[in-house]
């Protein structure tokens, strides 16, 4: 009997295990505390954000690759207006001409009250952005109206291209603050030969629950809305560089990074920002 018992509460500490895994944060939004100028350059208030690194790989077309995609991230802000979504993607396949069909481009998916559906739902605030290198916008699901609200910017560079967008919040009502939880992930493509075709992508991880993130809230990652940082002059920061890790940032570290770098101050050490 007492073992069937021993077994019975392994048993529950196990499922309780995996609840909370399923239901971890798994990177930050700080607050904007100085708004980004939505124009494609970088700006300093970026520097401190979270970065979510395309670091799975999709569907490769043989014989044609983008081994860079890896380095290519996401990082979002939020204040009482809305989201500020930062995308780089590293390529040197970039079209001149139009790309109708947004196969060199980048897809943000949001869920604003986290709905953890299986469906895009407009009305709890769901939404994706679809934005090319070259500025055409596709629509695939969720809340349409935001192409049309959107505030949005693409700068193309030697090795890559960033893309800003500035979103209201699509849910009435909406009151975001620190501690909200949104669901959120991005995804790179990359047309390598030019043909109007995607050959590759990446993505960030989705969750364990499934595997659709293009189709169901519930396979969104968690993000967590914190505090912004101080930033008393907002100045561009220097371009990404190609020697970026291809893994995202651990939250938990970056607070142990942050709390070394207050001490290393106060002791008069000047530490280089690392962008």
């Amino acid at each position: 009997m007492k073992k069937a018992l021993f077994l019975f509460a392994l048993c529950s500490l196990v499922a309780s295990m995996t609840v909370s895994v399923s239901a971890e944060t798994k990177a930050t939004a700080r607050e904007a505390t100085v708004k980004p100028e939505i124009d494609g350059v970088i700006d300093q208030v970026w520097g401190d954000a979270d970065r979510m690194y395309g670091s799975n790989w999709g569907d490769t077309t043989e014989g044609l690759d983008n081994p860079s995609i890896v380095n290519s991230y996401a990082s979002l802000m939020w204040d009482a207006d809305g989201l500020y979504l930062l995308g780089v993607m590293y390529d040197t396949t970039i079209p001149d001409a139009e790309d109708v069909e947004a196969r060199n481009s980048i897809d943000f998916w949001v869920s604003e009250t986290y709905t953890d559906d299986t469906t895009f739902d407009a009305a709890d605030g769901d939404w994706h952005y679809c934005k090319a290198s070259t500025g055409e916008e596709v629509y695939y699901c969720g809340n349409e109206t935001v192409y049309d609200e959107a505030t949005t910017a693409v700068a193309v560079y030697d090795d890559h291209y960033v893309v800003e967008i500035f979103c209201p919040w699509q849910t009435e009502g909406f009151a975001p603050a620190i501690g909200t939880k949104i669901g959120f992930t991005v995804s790179f493509n990359d047309d390598i030969d030019l043909d109007g075709g995607r050959d590759s992508y990446a993505f960030w991880e989705t969750t364990e629950v499934s595997g659709a993130y293009w189709s169901e809230t519930q396979a969104l990652p968690k993000i967590e809305f914190v505090a912004g940082p101080e930033v008393a002059v907002d100045e561009p920061a220097e371009a990404p560089s190609t020697d970026a890790p291809a893994e995202a940032p651990i939250t938990a570290d970056a607070g142990i990074v942050a709390a070394a770098a207050v001490m290393a101050v106060a002791a008069g050490v000047v530490l280089s920002k690392r962008h």
